[in-house]
């Protein structure tokens, strides 16, 4: 009798918990500063790596390591030309997670007026207060 789980047979790749442990790995690999600097710059097409050694203005090693962390969460792919190594990414996944990220961001700035939840809420209490001081 089988308990439920067959522990030879890979993880249901649909599973629930499979896409939460590959979303938590692809945002740990983009969770630097610099890492989602060189995704932003890599969107523009193929860099090498002492370009993004000057655009990034961090040491060669440090960039390298980026990159490296990058390479090994299949995000970007790497090329060799003669003593250059360039670099470009290897889908739209990064990409499109900085763009999801910028967005937020920028949603985040925004005022929520006339809207529902603790953010309209605490706007109608500022509101308030300013009409009261008012006098």
């Amino acid at each position: 009798m089988n308990s439920g789980r067959d522990s030879k047979r890979a993880p249901d790749a649909a599973s629930p918990e499979t896409s939460y442990d590959d979303a938590a790995d692809l945002l740990r690999a983009l969770a630097h500063p610099v890492r989602l600097r060189i995704v932003d710059l890599l969107e523009g097409g193929e860099l090498c790596v002492k370009r993004l050694e000057q655009l990034l203005g961090v040491s060669q090693s440090s960039v390298s390591q980026h990159l490296s962390r990058l390479r090994y969460a299949g995000l970007i792919e790497s090329e060799r030309r003669g003593h250059l190594v360039c670099y470009r990414l290897a889908g739209s996944g990064a990409g499109e997670v900085l763009r999801a990220v910028a967005s937020a961001m920028a949603a985040k700035e925004r005022p929520v007026r006339g809207g529902h939840g603790a953010g309209a809420e605490r706007d109608r209490a500022d509101d308030e207060s300013v009409r009261a001081s008012d006098g």
